[in-house]
């Protein structure tokens, strides 16, 4: 295998943190107030009304009666009072606020004249009937992936096809050694045993290997078809020296869960801590609430390579990455690799509340 060596993140790349959707919260405020004179009164002088008389060509009393009040009222109010009443009106009607006293004097085709312009409260809603309300925010919850299981049937073997050739495996090595924790037919033909350590326990049926309070800085986690299911589950405080997953157009993602604590890379032996070579499958690195992971690279805490997932890495909002950001980055062959790192080289991401 090979590290991935690409130390050039000042190409151009897409930068975007990933997030579940936040409740945005709509309201109306429950009351407006206005502030308005209690009572407006407007005076008209009877010098206008025995005019306006003699222009109609009447001096009868009864004349002025019939042609209303309100036509008069409306000669005469300022046309800026009549715009700032009708528009309060408009205005307040939308909210639900009646501020339109009882008293109207006279109407004619144009409609009634305010007289009195009152604030009163708002009236109640109809009983039964439901107010505003804001949609909740969706949970979070990680993308649903194909190929759950390890490739058991050795659909995927590179050689024949069978479970007795299978290639999947699950192992810790180094540069001189491997010990396998599952190992496939294929391995098992060439006379690998299966290894158990303290601290490890892999659950074939649940595809879930639990790591507590294990230590083992100078090995690599290296795992090969294992499934878009496969998952690491979190007790105490664990430290590895480097993660590798291989995806074989099959499936290599790793949720990592659990309550606990995982530091990778500590030692920075490794140029990045977790590298899924995802090989053209749909994987990605998924990492839970309730865990604190402490990833660290020479080039990058960590990379997925060659993924078909449009993202590569989820978290949910309750989930905070400091120390890096998430690039996406296109290589000069049409790879897409999903680094987290810093803006130096020498990175410590750390995933956690």
């Amino acid at each position: 295998m090979t590290d991935f060596t690409d130390r050039e993140f000042n190409t151009p790349a897409i930068e975007t943190e990933y997030g579940g959707p936040r409740e945005t919260e709509y309201g109306m405020p429950p009351e407006a107030e206005y502030s308005m004179p209690a009572e407006a009164e407007f005076s008209i002088p009877s010098e206008n009304e025995d005019r306006r008389s003699e222009e109609n060509g009447s001096s009868d009393g009864e004349d002025r009666k019939k042609q209303g009040k309100g036509r008069t009222l409306k000669k005469f109010i300022p046309k800026t009072i009549l715009a700032v009443a009708a528009a309060v009106t408009v205005m307040t009607a939308s909210l639900g606020i009646d501020i339109i006293g009882n008293d109207l004097i006279g109407t004619n085709s144009d409609g009634f004249i305010l007289a009195k312009i009152l604030k009163s409260t708002p009236s109640p809603a109809p009983s039964g009937t439901p107010g505003p309300t804001s949609s909740p925010a969706p949970a979070f919850s990680f993308p649903d992936l194909p190929n759950k299981d390890p490739d058991f049937a050795g659909d995927y073997a590179w050689v024949t096809k069978s479970p007795e050739t299978s290639e999947e495996y699950l192992r810790l090595e180094n540069s001189v050694s491997a010990s396998f924790l599952e190992a496939g037919g294929h391995y098992k033909n060439l006379g690998v045993t299966e290894t158990t350590f303290t601290g490890l326990e892999y659950d074939k049926t649940a595809n879930t290997l639990t790591m507590e309070d294990f230590s083992a800085s100078d090995l690599v986690l290296n795992a090969n078809l294992m499934g878009n299911g496969f998952k690491l589950v979190l007790k105490g405080i664990n430290r590895i020296g480097r993660i590798i997953i291989w995806g074989a157009m099959y499936g290599g993602s790793l949720t990592v869960t659990g309550e606990g604590t995982l530091i990778v890379n500590k030692d920075m032996t490794f140029t990045e801590g977790i590298v899924l070579q995802a090989e053209s499958s749909q994987s990605c690195l998924m990492i839970d609430e309730n865990v604190t992971v402490e990833i660290y690279g020479s080039n990058a805490a960590v990379a997925i390579i060659d993924s078909l997932d449009n993202k590569g890495i989820y978290y949910p909002d309750t989930v905070k990455m400091t120390g890096g950001k998430v690039r996406r980055i296109k290589t000069d062959t049409g790879t897409l690799i999903t680094v987290v790192s810093g803006d130096e080289y020498a990175t410590k991401v750390v995933f956690g509340k």
